[in-house]
């Protein structure tokens, strides 16, 4: 038997990613420690298919202009995009994005943060061309698969249709009259 002292926050966070998995707790550390230690090149690659995918959805979102996304060895995945600012609909994206991925529920949030990420804006330029957002996973092997999923069942649906997000948009609207 072997004893882990974490602190709460990231028993929090493993305890959550384990509820969505539909695992324990203890499986869901086995799992991380297991992968780390057999590198399962099969379920690595498949981890970052998973991201190729979350970022192929991120592409079909209003607004987005290009995606990029880490190494498919690196534990902690990160997936970096473009907003076009100019688009009328770029801080309604950000807005779902950032409830979603950030404080989709205060008990259980998702393992995940988005943030914006600039080179200095003294060297390069405006925002327009040099403002970029980034999805993180705060703990290693996340399954990029479950933050697609929540994305998808959270979204103005269909992601792609610039009407349903203006739709979501008027209903908050109509709602606050």
């Amino acid at each position: 038997m072997l004893n882990i002292d974490l602190s709460n926050t990231v028993l929090e966070t493993l305890d959550n990613e384990a509820a969505l998995l539909g695992t324990s707790l203890e499986q869901r550390v086995c799992d991380i420690i297991n992968l780390h230690a057999n590198y399962d090149k099969e379920l690595v690659r498949k981890s970052h298919d998973s991201l190729i995918a979350l970022s192929e959805l991120i592409k079909s979102v209003p607004g987005v202009q290009r995606t990029y996304t880490s190494q498919i060895d690196e534990p902690f995945w990160w997936l970096k995009f473009s907003i076009d600012i100019k688009d009328e609909l770029a801080w309604n994206v950000v807005q779902e994005l950032g409830f979603v991925l950030n404080y989709i529920s205060l008990t259980a949030k998702l393992p995940t943060v988005l943030m914006p990420v600039s080179p200095p804006p003294y060297l390069n330029g405006g925002p327009e061309e040099f403002l970029s957002w980034v999805i993180e996973t705060k703990i290693p092997y996340l399954d990029p698969e479950i933050i697609t999923d929540t994305i998808i069942n959270r979204l103005p649906q269909p992601i792609n249709d610039r009407n349903a997000w203006l739709e979501e948009d008027d209903n908050e609207t109509n709602s606050n009259d």
